[in-house]
């Protein structure tokens, strides 16, 4: 955030605080940063055990420090107001008190720590530049602040060199978090990304949307992402629900999402046929037993709880490529002797086009998760999107070629985007009454 955002945030408290135009804004402000600061610094604490049996959904947010946004919001709208009440040449004696006690104290304690500890390490001079930066930032802030004070400085450049400075704090520690190549401690993972081309092609071009499966301690990155090569175990921010009830991490919980290739030195379980070794040794392999992607069933049964996903996975007593289960009533199937066929046509992350040839009424399955706000359509008319298995996507078909459209269309999207206009609107709406009750008299 920087000392100057601080800095102004504490002048507007300590300046605004009974002011009877401003002083209600710079309360509200104060709490709402301050709350969001102690929450995001009190995780695992009596606070937020109380707070999270008491505030309903409050326990999905698994990571407090994220709560320091509300900090960034309230320190933010304080210091807009400090930097106002600069302008108005509010009080100046005491802000340029505040900012060069502040600034000298904060310059001193920087560079004396920074001398301690980063600059002679074991005899060695290992320089960190953050903490000078930000004590020459300080000091260049305390001149400015000095400079409009004085007199000496016109409006204009008092608002050009603060934006500056605060815009060098921000950025000050950013170059940490991109390191250079000769970086080796910070920059090991970058190494790897290289040898993965030949790898990453070769899966690229197979058939049938298999997903791959390798050791994310051996390979730190995510060759989702980067690639679009499809995993069953990658960096997530989570899971949904019941697709982790359902425990796709089994024999029989790979074979139903497909979980085709394999990278490991030797062969592994189920994956038995080397297919491909990359330039630099390593071997996958393949295991033919997995389900498509996409695939037909003439059988369901209905009835079952989220809570029997596990256990039917378990139990192994069905085929999966023949046989569903699902919650609620099972829609009516018919059997046949006749040979289907189902195809992925189109794919992308937030429409899915099939194709089916259908020997008799069946389901045609494809192993992507159900989540609501999914919707689908057989031959452009509305149908049903069913959860089987648990936790994959489902629908009815009948006899004869079909194309079948799976859309997601969640109404929390179109909720937003109105929450959003809305927002919008009204900023501008309070930006306007601002100006209109406020501009003449404080131009």
């Amino acid at each position: 955030m920087g000392l100057l955002t601080v800095l102004f945030a504490v002048s507007a408290v300590w300046g605004l605080w009974t002011d009877p135009r401003r002083g209600k804004a710079v309360r509200w402000l104060t709490l709402t940063g301050m709350g969001g600061l102690f929450f995001a610094l009190a995780g695992e604490t009596n606070l937020h055990g109380m707070l999270y049996a008491l505030i309903p959904m409050l326990e999905k947010a698994r990571n407090p420090s994220h709560a320091v946004l509300l900090w960034s919001v309230g320190a933010a709208g304080l210091a807009a107001l400090g930097v106002d009440r600069l302008l108005r040449r509010e009080d100046l004696e005491w802000t340029k008190r505040l900012f060069t006690r502040a600034a000298c104290g904060t310059a001193l304690l920087l560079w004396g720590f920074w001398y301690a500890y980063y600059a002679v390490k074991d005899g060695k001079v290992e320089a960190d530049s953050r903490g000078v930066v930000t004590g020459f930032l300080a000091l260049t802030a305390m001149a400015l602040v000095s400079g409009w004070v004085s007199g000496g400085m016109s409006r204009r450049g008092i608002v050009a060199g603060l934006t500056a400075v605060m815009l060098a704090e921000m950025g000050s520690g950013m170059a940490y978090q991109y390191p250079s190549f000769d970086s080796k401690w910070r920059a090991k993972a970058i190494d790897v990304l290289p040898t993965d081309s030949d790898l990453v092609a070769f899966l690229q071009h197979q058939r049938g949307l298999g997903r791959f499966q390798w050791n994310l301690n051996n390979h730190p990155h995510n060759i989702s992402d980067l690639y679009g090569v499809e995993t069953d175990v990658s960096y997530l921010a989570s899971v949904s629900s019941n697709v982790y009830r359902l425990g796709p991490w089994g024999a029989r919980g790979r074979r139903l999402m497909g979980v085709r290739y394999l990278m490991a030195p030797q062969a592994d379980g189920e994956w038995d046929r080397l297919v491909y070794t990359t330039p630099d040794g390593r071997n996958v392999w393949e295991n033919d037993a997995v389900l498509p992607r996409v695939w037909t069933v003439h059988e369901a049964e209905g009835g079952f709880s989220h809570g029997d996903s596990a256990r039917e996975m378990e139990r192994g007593t069905h085929d999966f490529g023949r046989w569903a289960f699902l919650e609620g009533a099972a829609p009516r199937l018919e059997k046949c002797a006749g040979e289907d066929a189902a195809y992925v046509l189109r794919r992308v992350s937030d429409r899915v086009e099939l194709w089916s040839d259908m020997a008799c009424r069946g389901m045609v399955v494809m192993s992507d998760t159900w989540y609501p706000g999914w919707v689908a359509m057989v031959d452009g008319k509305p149908a049903e999107l069913l959860e089987v298995y648990g936790a994959l996507r489902g629908v009815v078909v009948g006899k004869g070629t079909h194309r079948v459209t799976m859309v997601f269309r969640p109404w929390s999207v179109y909720l937003g985007g109105l929450l959003t206009l809305l927002g919008l609107v009204a900023a501008w709406g309070l930006g306007r009454l601002g100006a209109f009750r406020y501009g003449s008299r404080d131009s």
